[in-house]
């Protein structure tokens, strides 16, 4: 009971952690232009992880133990877990917006000299001259009310539908296949 605890335990702060920062990392360093499909790129991959999963347990479970079936199916999880919460601590950068937003301005510079080197290393081009969009006005606290009127109630509903089936299926497709396993 300690190892399967302590497996999910990892699991869970690794993995839990790591899917919602990353993701909204990974928007906010995106421009503007390809945030949008890169999203959905990341997303179409990170949703095909539960059938792979389920397909590469299914292969598994005839090479090892009845024993030691269920500890491999989650030692692999957690070790995998932990690699990827040391590689994002270490080559994952705090969002240099978020820094700015708490006063931490010299980090955020910090970080935004580091990516612009990066560039201009990889390219092997200066960057252009920044260009500073300030027109005068801070940005809006919007109220939760406004997801439930106009044009954003009807993106709202397509979201929730999708979100819906595609967790229907998916959870449906992780049943099935253990089923059979």
């Amino acid at each position: 009971m300690d190892f399967l605890i302590a497996c999910r335990f990892v699991m869970g702060v690794g993995l839990g952690a790591l899917l919602v920062t990353l993701f909204a990392g990974f928007t906010e360093y995106m421009p503007g232009r390809n945030r949008g499909t890169w999203s959905s790129r990341v997303s179409f991959i990170g949703n095909w992880s539960y059938p792979l999963c389920s397909l590469i347990a299914m292969g598994l479970t005839p090479l090892i133990s009845a024993e030691w079936n269920w500890r491999v199916q989650l030692l692999i999880p957690a070790i995998l877990s932990l690699i990827a919460t040391a590689l994002a601590w270490r080559y994952f950068p705090e969002s240099p917006r978020w820094l700015e937003s708490r006063g931490r301005y010299q980090e955020a510079e910090k970080v935004m000299r580091s990516i612009e080197e990066g560039v201009i290393r990889q390219t092997g081009k200066p960057l252009p001259p920044v260009v500073i969009a300030d027109d005068g006005k801070a940005p809006q606290a919007v109220p939760y009310s406004a997801l439930l009127t106009g044009v954003l109630l009807k993106r709202v509903i397509l979201g929730s539908c999708v979100l819906i089936a595609m967790n229907v299926v998916q959870y449906t497709l992780i049943n099935w296949c253990q089923q059979y396993s």
